[in-house]
């Protein structure tokens, strides 16, 4: 399958995401949200890969080095391998400029190709791919798609990340606006600032301005390549839930599960986000997870891109039953939010769809989450718990499990197996990530 030779253009002209290797700090980390390994373990290899030996990573379109350098960086201290492929040498020489300040450059194998040919670049198995963002602006998806489930190992796993179709109802209704505008416009450059003019000419109607926030249209419009990959693609699909289901499984794959890319938590699929304790919610309850995760998405309305992990049928997540598993908090933001709810007993987590979703755990939930230290077991935080209860450890566990289920669907809590060393992402010092938590009478941003 040949690439969209527009598309290859666009990113030679606009590398992206758009990022200036000079003006960064050495020791910063650009943070993909889907790559961390706390998340990727929890929940593509059930808390049981061993990241320290032997682990190679496919980053398939990686841009301007984001992903691979933040892989890298995690990874710095392991024999583990990435190799990261895209179709634009001008992103690629960026991501290597960024690598190189950070003393990565050669922990990166870089190759410029597209990603669809990698069962031909004698490339290997990989444990782990990385797909964010580039499926959708291919040609045909679904032989994308398959090309990367061709050099997965058979106990693999992937991160993904795809348009969602409801919620960019707004930028379609301006790339429709801009193949009109720009009908006779061959230019990017001009075709960039066309679209800056019928931006400011918009009616205060518009879907793009009813929308969204003006933080969230400024960070959209804010640097030309956004704007270019945005509004102006030559190339992009969209999915529902049920066509994102139907996507990864036409590849022989299955959804393990959600995760968040941008600012939409797992925990917001769920349809008791939305409906709370209304009787209607406890028969939603009962449906199948990829209808209940359908009608979660419809309820929201706004979810713009869908994060997930995938890996060949039958791979579950770390389960909060099992007690062999210990659990971590994924960030610090996560754990002072965490100590936050324990001291309070109950709070809000405001979510991106603009609501916030209020947390009352059982006493045996918060008295499981107060012992969280990222070396004791569900085991030991049960028996301990429920002698400091005076209830039996196996009913404790069970009744706190759904709670906890929720915490690691905002982002605060993940599990590793015991007998797994702890993901070598704990050793970075980044905050992001984790739901804020809003207590009663203060005020809280939304998650990352």
């Amino acid at each position: 399958m040949a690439d969209n030779p527009k598309v290859r253009d666009l990113y030679e002209t606009y590398p992206f995401p758009a990022r200036t290797p000079a003006a960064e700090k050495p020791g910063s980390l650009p943070l993909t949200r889907t790559d961390i390994l706390g998340k990727v373990n929890h929940h593509a290899f059930g808390g049981r890969r061993d990241f320290s030996r032997g682990f190679r990573a496919l980053v398939a379109g990686g841009g301007t080095g984001d992903s691979p350098i933040f892989l890298a960086a995690q990874l710095r201290d392991t024999d583990a391998e990435i190799v990261c492929v895209d179709i634009s040498e001008a992103s690629l020489a960026v991501a290597r400029q960024r690598a190189r300040a950070r003393g990565l450059e050669d922990r990166i194998r870089w190759i410029h190709a597209s990603l669809v040919d990698a069962p031909r670049l004698g490339l290997g198995e990989f444990d782990y791919v990385s797909c964010l963002g580039v499926l959708h602006h291919l040609a045909d998806p679904d032989a994308g798609l398959r090309a990367l489930t061709q050099v997965l190992a058979e106990d693999g796993a992937m991160g993904l990340m795809v348009y969602g179709r409801y919620g960019r109802a707004d930028v379609y209704a301006m790339q429709d606006l801009m193949r009109l505008v720009n009908r006779d416009e061959p230019d990017l450059h001009a075709q960039v600032a066309n679209f800056k003019d019928s931006l400011r000419a918009l009616s205060p109607s518009h879907l793009m301005l009813r929308g969204r926030s003006p933080e969230v249209i400024g960070s959209m419009v804010g640097d030309d390549a956004n704007i270019v990959d945005t509004f102006l693609h030559a190339q992009d699909r969209a999915y529902t839930v049920p066509e994102l289901y139907r996507f990864v499984e036409g590849a022989g794959l299955s959804i393990v599960n959600f995760t968040n890319f941008f600012r939409t938590l797992r925990l917001e699929y769920e349809p008791e986000v939305y409906f709370g304790g209304a009787p209607l919610n406890t028969r939603l309850s009962a449906r199948a997870t990829p209808e209940r995760q359908a009608i979660g998405e419809l309820l929201h309305g706004h979810m713009y891109v869908h994060g997930l992990y995938a890996a060949r049928p039958g791979r579950a997540a770390a389960s909060f039953l099992d007690p062999d598993m210990v659990p971590f908090f994924l960030t610090g933001a996560a754990a002072e939010a965490s100590q936050q709810l324990v001291a309070q007993g109950a709070g809000e987590v405001p979510l991106s769809s603009r609501r916030p979703f209020s947390l009352a755990p059982s006493t045996g939930a918060l008295a499981c989450l107060s012992r969280v230290n990222s070396a004791r077991t569900l085991a030991e935080i049960w028996g301990d718990a429920a002698r400091a209860l005076h209830v039996p450890a196996q009913e404790l566990a069970a009744s706190a499990a759904p709670d906890l289920e929720r915490f690691n669907a905002l982002n605060w809590v993940c599990l590793r197996h015991k007998d797994t060393p702890p993901p070598p992402m704990l050793a970075y010092p980044f905050r992001g990530d984790a739901a804020a938590l809003a207590l009663p009478g203060a005020a809280a941003g939304a998650g990352s």
